[in-house]
């Protein structure tokens, strides 16, 4: 919380305001990767020179207060870690340069650091979720209701940013990788039990009836499921 009355300084609402608003646009900016650190700066410290008096000081002031609404934002909208910022000491680093061009070379430098940093996070969190959903697939290849929708549906996720990311992590899009489990495990299936029947290894397989499954094989270029059977068996 900030002590208004040992800032000494005449914060008003509106610069207030102003302040949060500019470091809500970056947030947002570095959430999409569209971050350019420079422009950002600059942005910084004409906000920030529009409200301060010609004296450095003032200038550390205003500093001041623009670190502590960037530093809030950046735990309360998970952009960085707290540990992060501990170990980077970016808040006084934030308050280093006595001029616009020492403070604008400083922000460049920690907005990059930061956005690095956010990067390095969501791709960590990212990757850890696409072998959650990977391995939820294969254990549940046999529910017949299992979709890109149930999926995203079970792990919170927009629908489009879950095949977006699957594709990006896996070289193939879920859909695709939910019909080719099913196609291997209906296969294993069939070599390996020959006691069950067609109908049983379909279900078992996820497919809502024998000729859902007979489509997928054709649409694969792959023998019927009898014909697979015949062959395994003559095999064995």
């Amino acid at each position: 919380v900030v002590d208004f009355e040992r800032q000494n300084t005449s914060y008003t609402i509106q610069r207030l305001q102003a302040f949060r608003e500019l470091v809500l646009k970056i947030v947002q900016l570095i959430r999409a990767g569209l971050l350019n650190p420079r422009r950002s700066a600059e942005e910084i410290c004409t906000l920030v020179l529009e409200c301060t008096e010609l004296s450095t000081n003032t200038l550390h002031r205003h500093m001041d207060m623009f670190a502590v609404c960037f530093m809030e934002l950046l735990i309360e909208d998970n952009i960085v870690d707290s540990a992060f910022l501990h170990e980077s000491n970016l808040f006084n680093e934030l308050m280093l340069g006595n001029n616009e061009s020492n403070y604008t070379w400083n922000l460049e430098r920690i907005l990059t650091l930061i956005s690095r940093r956010h990067d390095y996070i969501s791709q960590a969190i990212s990757s850890d979720r696409m072998k959650k959903i990977k391995l939820y697939v294969d254990d549940n290849i046999s529910n017949v209701n299992l979709s890109v929708t149930q999926i995203a549906d079970h792990f919170s996720i927009n629908r489009g940013t879950l095949s977006e990311e699957f594709s990006k992590y896996f070289g193939c899009y879920l859909s695709g990788y939910i019909q080719k489990q099913r196609i291997t495990y209906a296969q294993q299936l069939l070599n390996l039990y020959p006691e069950l029947s067609i109908q049983d290894v379909s279900l078992k397989a996820g497919y809502a009836d024998i000729s859902t499954m007979y489509r997928a094989f054709k649409r694969n270029g792959l023998p019927t499921p009898n014909a697979l059977r015949r062959t395994a068996q003559q095999n064995s």
